[in-house]
């Protein structure tokens, strides 16, 4: 395919350029370091049920083809990439042996999107299914020689090995490459750090030959919720449960993923990085009101202001069971740390509070700002009677 026209855009972050087969070089202008054949899908076989991946005994791995290129926004705000992709996918698998010989088209449209002031690359994807029996993933080639990754779970950063362990022949099951997460996964050496923040993508694998290399799964098609036997269990499924088709399980039709990679230098925690994944994951929403109120809202405001490293929002919302306001901040490192927190509304009270949203201590506050003192990994619930 030739191209008569611009590949590439910028911001004062990251410059990028399309490949020949759409895979994406990057340049990250803050660090000075080179990516190469970022974002790259991959089409492999899955011959398991809804809670286990098996590829069939024989797989075959598909490549997409780049159909097309266009740059279709390039602004002083934002500039933005459409890359097209088809897929021609076997509609199945014969039996657990391999993929079927009858072929169908897949297409993704998947948008790259870079906007100015935010370090961040965005990526929207939609993929028309027409498939069955398989896997697709989104591949990022990190450049990053590493042993462990960082993982994000409801509250906590978790460490793993990126190796799995080796095929133990006593076991019933083969160890799957792939881990759940929740809103991001980062990896780190001694000159590179990379982070993929996502909206509601819940599965990762990580694999390393010489660098790692981490994907996502964006599609899962299979038949089944449960399936007898399969392909990396020894003995057959060990448990009672039932064979249950489910057609639907196969996602036939059009899904949108959202993802966004950072690229930075140290590690998720020492770069703030956590920040970039939790912006991506909760972004402004902005509401135009025409009621023709005659009041002037500031430039400038924010009900909550939190000062302190490593110290997140989780929640802010009334209370269930009164008219007190909900609270929720939690220590994201794994040492000691101080928070400010300055409430920019009129209130009475600050309690302690829990899970439960149980009155206990009464805090003491000036002037709106409340101190507070986080153990390691330490949730706090703060309830505000106004």
């Amino acid at each position: 395919m030739e191209y008569t026209f611009s590949r590439l855009i910028e911001n004062e972050y990251y410059k990028i350029e399309v490949n020949p087969d759409g895979t994406l070089n990057i340049f990250d202008k803050k660090n000075s370091n080179y990516y190469e054949r970022m974002h790259l899908f991959q089409d492999r076989s899955d011959a398991g049920n809804e809670y286990e991946y098996s590829p069939a005994f024989r797989d075959e791995v598909i490549l997409p083809i780049l159909k097309n290129l266009s740059i279709i926004k390039n602004s002083d705000i934002s500039s933005t990439i459409k890359l097209e992709f088809e897929m021609e996918v076997p509609d199945g698998v014969d039996g657990f042996v391999k993929r079927s010989e009858d072929k169908v088209i897949n297409k993704i449209i998947s948008y790259v999107i870079l906007y100015k002031g935010i370090d961040r690359i965005d990526f929207k994807t939609k993929i028309q299914n027409n498939a069955k029996d398989h896997i697709l993933t989104v591949n990022f080639n990190s450049g990053i020689n590493t042993e462990k990754e960082n993982a994000y779970i409801p509250f906590d950063i978790i460490e793993r090995n990126v190796k799995i362990n080796e095929c133990d022949l006593s076991e019933n099951e083969i160890e799957t490459p792939f881990k759940p997460m929740q809103l991001f996964v980062s990896i780190s050496d001694d000159k590179k750090a990379f982070t993929l923040a996502t909206r509601g993508i819940y599965e990762y694998q990580t694999k390393k030959e010489k660098n790692v290399e981490v994907s996502i799964t964006l599609l899962r098609s299979v038949s089944y919720l449960f399936r007898d036997v399969l392909p990396n269990s020894k003995d057959g499924q060990p448990c009672t449960t039932p064979v249950i088709f489910t057609k639907d399980a196969q996602c036939i039709g059009e899904g949108t993923f959202e993802y966004s990679i950072v690229l930075h230098s140290k590690d998720c925690i020492r770069d703030n990085v956590f920040k970039r994944a939790f912006e991506y994951e909760t972004p402004l929403i902005a509401y135009y009101s025409n009621k023709g109120t005659k009041s002037v809202l500031p430039n400038k405001f924010s009900l909550l202001q939190v000062e302190g490293e490593g110290v997140i929002l989780s929640a802010f919302k009334k209370a269930e069971f009164d008219d007190a306001i909900i609270i929720r901040l939690f220590n994201i490192t794994g040492i000691e740390q101080s928070a400010k927190i300055k409430l920019n509304f009129n209130f009475n009270r600050i309690l302690l509070s829990n899970m439960l949203e149980e009155d206990k201590d009464e805090l003491n506050h000036s002037n709106n700002y409340i101190s507070l003192i986080f153990k390691p990994k330490e949730i706090v619930t703060l309830k505000i009677y106004i």
